[in-house]
This record gives C-alpha cells, sequence and structure tokens, in this order.
C-alpha cells in the first residue's frame, strides 16, 4: 500500500477537501473553491445510466487553451463539439457554437460575431451569415432593400425672377431660388442615394424655360438638372426630376432644390399669373431621398 487512492482532508468543523488519485497522481480535488480536475485528467464525463444508446452522454475536457464541450454520436464516441471557449493571459479570447460538429456561431475579439451556415458561408469576423435575420419580430435588411426615405414639401407660393441659364453650364447655387430642402443621413457608405423632385408652377413669360436643380450643402456646382420648355403663360406644369448616386459616407447632408425661370416670373406653386389655388390643399413642390442598402 504506497499509493494513495483517496483523501480527506479535515478540520474540527469536517471535511475541507477530498482527493482522488489514479497511480499516485491526484487526478481530481473537490473542496471549498469546487471540483478541479488535473494531471491528465482534464475532463468531466455526464453519463446518463438509464439510457439506452451511447449518445446519453457529454464531455467537459480542457484541452490546451480551449475549454470544451462535447456530446457522444450514436456510436458512443465523444467526437462532437458542442460550444468552445478559446482563453488567453486575460481570460476568453473567442466562443465558438456548434450543432452536428459544425461551426454556426463566434463571438470573436472586439466584439465581432460570425453566424455562419447559411447560402454564402463565413462572411469573416464582424458579419452575421444567415437565411433570415429578425429585430423584435422585424426583418433584418439586406442588399438591395430600403434602409429609409427622407421627404419634405412645400406648399408655400413663390414668385422667382432670378434666372437659371439654359445653357451648357452647370447651375450654381446662387442661380434661381431654393425652395424646398431634406436631410439625410446614409446608414451605409456604400448605399445608393437615389433623388426625387417636382416642382409646381407656371411662367410669365411664352416660350421660356424653367429649371430645377439639385444642390448638396453649401456646394456651388448643382449635382443634377431638368428643365422644360412653356409655351404658354397659361400653361401650370410639374417639373420633375431624379437622380442617383453613392452614400459615399455617413455624414449628415441636405439635397436642396432651386428653380427659377430663363426670363420673366417662375410662379412657383401657382397657376398662371400667381394665381393661387385649392386654399390649404393648393399644390406642393417635393423632395425625396431614398436610401437603397448595398
Amino acid at each position: 500500500m504506497v499509493a494513495d487512492a483517496y483523501v480527506v482532508n479535515f478540520n474540527p468543523n469536517g471535511a475541507t477537501a477530498h482527493r482522488f488519485y489514479v497511480g499516485d497522481v491526484e487526478a481530481a480535488t473537490f473542496n471549498v473553491n469546487g471540483a478541479q480536475f488535473r494531471s491528465g485528467f482534464p475532463r468531466l464525463d455526464l453519463i446518463d445510466t438509464d439510457g439506452a444508446t451511447g449518445f446519453n452522454r457529454a464531455r467537459m475536457v480542457q484541452n490546451g487553451n480551449a475549454l470544451r464541450f462535447l456530446t457522444a454520436n450514436n456510436a458512443g464516441s465523444m467526437a462532437y463539439n458542442d460550444y468552445l471557449v478559446f482563453k488567453g493571459a486575460n481570460g476568453a479570447t473567442r466562443h465558438e457554437w456548434y450543432i452536428d460538429n459544425q461551426k454556426k456561431f463566434e463571438i470573436a475579439p472586439l466584439g465581432g460575431a460570425v453566424a455562419v451556415g447559411a447560402a454564402g458561408g463565413d462572411k469573416g469576423t464582424g458579419s452575421l451569415n444567415a437565411q433570415a435575420l429578425y429585430v423584435n419580430g422585424k426583418p433584418v435588411l439586406g442588399s438591395g432593400a430600403v434602409a429609409q426615405i427622407k421627404y419634405a414639401q412645400s406648399t408655400t407660393s413663390t414668385d422667382i425672377t432670378n434666372i437659371i441659364p439654359h445653357d451648357n453650364t452647370i447651375p450654381q447655387n446662387n442661380a434661381g431660388e431654393e425652395i424646398v430642402a431634406v436631410t439625410i443621413t446614409p446608414t451605409n457608405a456604400s448605399s445608393t442615394l437615389i433623388i426625387e423632385w417636382g416642382v409646381h408652377g407656371s411662367l410669365s413669360v411664352n416660350k421660356t424655360y424653367q429649371t430645377a436643380a439639385i444642390f448638396v450643402n453649401t456646394t456651388a456646382d448643382a449635382i443634377a438638372a431638368v428643365a422644360r420648355e412653356m409655351t404658354s403663360s397659361k400653361t401650370e406644369e410639374v417639373l420633375v426630376g431624379s437622380h442617383g448616386l453613392s452614400a459615399g459616407g455617413i455624414a449628415a447632408r441636405t439635397y436642396k432644390v432651386r428653380t427659377g425661370p430663363t426670363a420673366g416670373i417662375f410662379y412657383v406653386n401657382q397657376a398662371r399669373a400667381g394665381e393661387e389655388l385649392f386654399s390649404t390643399v393648393g399644390p406642393a413642390s417635393w423632395i425625396k431621398v431614398t436610401e437603397v442598402l448595398p
């Protein structure tokens, strides 16, 4: 009898530790700090003795820098990973979850997360790849989805005499007058922004042009412009346009509609000769910006 098999340490208040030995090597200890398995046996097996098949077992294993939780397959082999914790000097460095021994979800350094298994596979740290994602019961938007729409309108009647030339120059932000604007903060720098606008009104001079141009913030050059010729001062129309561009960043920006004639007066939101229309439900000029995700 030279090798210990089981040792109980105690004091006047009872047992303080239970130590189990295999081949004179302490393999497991139970004390006030909990259960410890070491010295070549860093695992804990949980077995359902009432189970009729081999897969009624689970195991927790300390394996190098990883703590693994496994379940047995039908043959009873501990070959299936369920959950892994990778450790470093300051604690856990990564968490991985498995189904059918295939990694399905990971939490990586700096808060990055990866969900894999859907069509397209692993997209790398910081991504979620799944067949469907929901937040509070609502689907998470994917490529081509509309992230947001910003809209503004004005029913103000305005008489504009400041002209916008109808030639081959870029309209400037001191031509015509600003009649409506909207601010948007893109959610993704790679999104496409679709700008649409409409300007209602009439001109005082036959066969002159009305122009509606889009400007951003304080930039002098227009980013888009449309024009039309009114053949009669008795005509009232809505001049519409659209323009698409890359968001190019996530900073807030304001898109503005400026409009003006080439001569005479442009009556914004009015009929010929500046006549008011439809009281409080009269015509409106407007701008809408839609963000489409990449």
